[in-house]
């Protein structure tokens, strides 16, 4: 069932300057070509092909943002996070991955909003000076998602976010680990590991 325009809207004035969807324009000639085209959100006539795929019982959660403002969403485009079109990112790995997959067209958000940093050691240091600051964040997380979704099925990238999501998961909620798609390897090998642990999962 297609997501509603109006719930869409109300997703993107209230959570769209940290989240996003597991929907990418179309590759091109080369494997990150139009990662950060947007039209897909923005355009009427590719609006209605984008709702009927996203799945918001379904999540797709990073640690945190690597890049932004850490208080609130300033002059950021909406459904822009995993979909960065920097030379250096990696997201690209992530439509691969998912493309024609239970994964296309899932939430996508940070376990720890607003706390950028792109070294994740050092976010699980500061974490674990400030566990009352890790109990917030991590709960925000939660508290999104239930707004989605009252059974939501989370794929987190990473050991980290895993492990912090299963930390407080007190909804009992199914929790999966995917390899970080920042990891040193090709996208042929970060798909094949996402699809065994869609059959894992029991959903493939």
């Amino acid at each position: 069932m297609a997501l509603s325009k109006q719930k869409f809207e109300l997703i993107k004035r209230d959570m769209g300057g940290h989240t996003s969807w597991a929907v990418w324009a179309e590759e091109g000639k080369k494997p990150k070509s139009n990662v950060g085209d947007l039209s897909i959100f923005t355009s009427e006539d590719k609006l209605k092909y984008t709702l009927e795929k996203l799945n918001p019982n379904v999540v797709l959660a990073g640690l945190n943002g690597s890049n932004g403002n850490n208080k609130v969403d300033l002059d950021v485009t909406p459904f822009a996070n995993f979909h960065s079109n920097w030379h250096w990112a990696q997201d690209f790995k992530i439509r691969y991955a998912t493309v024609n997959t239970p994964l296309q067209g899932a939430f996508m958000t940070d376990v720890i909003k607003h706390h950028f940093e792109t070294d994740s050691t050092l976010v699980l240091k500061e974490l674990k000076k400030n566990p009352d600051y890790e109990r917030e964040k991590v709960n925000e997380f939660f508290k999104e998602i239930r707004t989605l979704s009252n059974s939501p099925l989370i794929f987190a990238f990473g050991g980290l976010a895993f492990d912090l999501i299963n930390k407080y998961n007190v909804y009992g909620f199914q929790v999966y680990k995917l390899y970080h798609y920042a990891f040193t390897m090709s996208k042929e090998k970060f798909r094949e590991h996402t699809l065994q642990t869609l059959k894992t999962a029991g959903i493939i």
